[in-house]
C-alpha cells in the first residue's frame, strides 16, 4: 500500500508468487516497469482497496498509512487479507544521527536554519549553499567515514484463527 516508485514492491517480488503495488498518485508509478518488472501495479487508495475479500496472504505498508484515514484503511486491510494473512507496517525516518554522536544532527539543524531559510528568501545562490555545505560538513567527516543511524520500526498484525477452524493460530 502506498508503493511509491515500487522499491519495496520489487524487494517482495522474489518472495511471492504474485506481487501487487498500490499507489494513489499515478505519476509515482512512472518507472514501475523498470523498478519492479515482475509486479503488477494498481492505482487506488488504502481506504477503498480495489481487491476482492480474502485475496492476500500479506499486505505491507511502508510510510504510507499516515496519509490515509487509519480506521478505513485498517478495515480494508482486514477485508482483503486471508484468514491466515498478515499485515506488516514498517517505516523509517531521516538519518540525522551517527553512531559516534550528534554532530550530523547539529549540522542538519544549522542547515535548516541557515541554508533552507536563505534559499527560500532568495538570500543565497545554489553555489553559496553548496560552499556552505562543503565547509561545514568537513567537521562532521573530519575522521573519515561516518556511520549514519536511520531509525525505523516494524509492526505486524495477524488474525487469530476462528475456533474450530483448521488454520494455525498466530
Amino acid at each position: 500500500m502506498g508503493c511509491g516508485a515500487g522499491l519495496s514492491t520489487a524487494a517482495l517480488a522474489p518472495l511471492a508468487r504474485q506481487v501487487f503495488g498500490l499507489e494513489p498518485v499515478p505519476t509515482m508509478l512512472a518507472h514501475r516497469r523498470t523498478v519492479a518488472p515482475h509486479a503488477r501495479f494498481v492505482i487506488g487508495q488504502a481506504e477503498r482497496l480495489p481487491f476482492t475479500a480474502g485475496s492476500f496472504d500479506l499486505v505491507t505498508a511502508a510510510g504510507s498509512l499516515n496519509y490515509a484515514d487509519l480506521s478505513s484503511a485498517l478495515a480494508e486491510i482486514a477485508r482483503v487479507l486471508t484468514l491466515d494473512g498478515t499485515f506488516l507496517l514498517y517505516d523509517f525516518s531521516v538519518g540525522r544521527r551517527t553512531v559516534s554522536g550528534g554532530e550530523l544532527a547539529g549540522w542538519f539543524g544549522a542547515f535548516e536554519v541557515n541554508v533552507d531559510d536563505a534559499i527560500a528568501r532568495g538570500a543565497c545562490t545554489a553555489e553559496q549553499a553548496r560552499d556552505w555545505c562543503g565547509e561545514t560538513l568537513r567537521t562532521v567527516f573530519a575522521n573519515g567515514e561516518v556511520t549514519v543511524v536511520i531509525p525505523g520500526y516494524v509492526a505486524t498484525l495477524a488474525r487469530r484463527a476462528a475456533p474450530g477452524s483448521h488454520s494455525h493460530p498466530s
